[in-house]
């Protein structure tokens, strides 16, 4: 197995822009419709999207300009830099608990979504399950360096 060569760099804006729009686009344009009609009895269903969509676009503009306030640091040490560590300490926790329950919710999603058009006789929890197998097996055999 050959070493992974690009660990020292940096991840660059095209990256980010990928990800990003992976992350927005990829699950909730398939369910977020049947949501929203759900949710709401009238017409009103764009309001709710539009706003939670400004507030999401303002969070990122503003990690956005820290980052680049504060460069080569990362979330904690940034939040300490703004804070005391102790907040810092409280607040990178709450974010970390906020990604595992973001994670959470989409590989559920995608879970149901794989559900419905390719394992219609498998339960969602064991495909949840594989999901994150897959996930959390692959990245320390690739961090590895001495499989390689």
């Amino acid at each position: 197995m050959k070493n992974f060569e690009y660990g020292d760099k940096e991840i660059g804006q095209k990256e980010v822009a990928y990800a990003i729009s992976n992350m927005v686009i990829g699950l909730g344009i398939l369910t977020l419709p049947s949501t929203i009609v759900a949710a709401t009895t009238s017409s009103d269903g764009w309001m709710s999207i539009l706003i939670g969509g400004l507030i999401a676009l303002g969070c990122a503009w503003a990690i956005a300009k820290l980052v680049m306030r504060f460069p080569k640091m990362n979330y904690y040490e940034i939040t300490a830099k703004l804070t005391n560590p102790a907040v810092a300490s409280i607040v990178t926790l709450l974010f970390a608990l906020y990604m595992f329950l973001f994670v959470s919710i989409e590989v559920r999603g995608v879970s149901s979504i794989s559900k419905l058009y390719l394992f219609d006789t498998t339960p969602v929890e064991a495909i949840c399950f594989f999901f994150c197998s897959c996930c959390c097996t692959e990245w320390p055999v690739r961090a590895c360096h001495c499989c390689g």
